[in-house]
């Protein structure tokens, strides 16, 4: 399963809450999607260029 976040910062307070960006997002958005080729469908529907993105689709953040 893959999570897509989708979310707006204030340009402007983007320096001000490094490490509590939570306190200034807005037009949050979270898009689950089951397999890569529903990530890549997704990611083309809201007009996303998946190649701007590291691919596989896997980091060390655990959880």
């Amino acid at each position: 399963m893959y999570l897509i976040r989708d979310f707006e910062l204030e340009k402007d307070k983007i320096g001000e809450f490094t490490g509590d960006e939570d306190l200034i997002m807005h037009n949050k958005k979270k898009y689950y999607v089951n397999s890569e080729e529903e990530l890549f469908e997704k990611l083309k529907s809201e007009n996303i260029d998946p190649g701007k993105f590291t691919s596989p689709w896997r980091c060390d953040y655990p959880l």
